[in-house]
């Protein structure tokens, strides 16, 4: 699963990413600002997004969560210290798929991503490649050959 945290303070980010590796993530990115996390999205094929609710920067998680939504259909979840009302009811409008409230533990932490894997796990099968698993996307499948107990 490629997860992509978008949080604009660093150690944060890193400790998310931190926890999430542990836990046999297969590839975990940063993206420190919006603009970064765009380009990673239109270039690369995200799993599920971590989104901070507030980026110190013109767009906010909420308007990344608009576009993820209009434009790629990634899941995402927020994470956020966000206390406002008004803010986070515009944030549920999102439909993430979870939410984790800083500070946070690392058990919310997992069990947010997890809750979140079995969400979109529905598209996806474990593969076997040697010794190592691999999770892929049915919808990313264009063709398949069996030779015996292979395939």
């Amino acid at each position: 699963m490629n997860i992509l945290i978008v949080e604009d303070d660093i150690l944060i980010a890193e400790h998310l990413k931190e926890i999430i590796e542990e836990e046999g993530a297969d590839r975990v990115q940063i993206a420190c600002s919006v603009f970064e996390a765009k380009e990673l999205v239109r270039n690369d094929e995200i799993d599920l997004m971590l989104l901070d609710i507030n980026m110190e920067e013109a767009e906010s998680g909420i308007q990344l969560a608009q576009l993820i939504n209009e434009q790629y259909q990634i899941p995402f979840l927020f994470v956020t210290a966000q206390s406002d009302k008004q803010i986070v009811g515009r944030a549920v409008s999102m439909n993430p798929v979870a939410f984790i409230v800083k500070p946070f533990s690392p058990v919310s932490v997992m069990a947010s991503v997890n809750i979140a894997r079995n969400l979109i796990g529905n598209d996806e099968i474990i593969v076997r490649d040697g010794y190592k698993e691999m999770l892929i996307r049915k919808s990313s499948i264009l063709y398949g050959k069996a030779s015996n107990n292979y395939i």
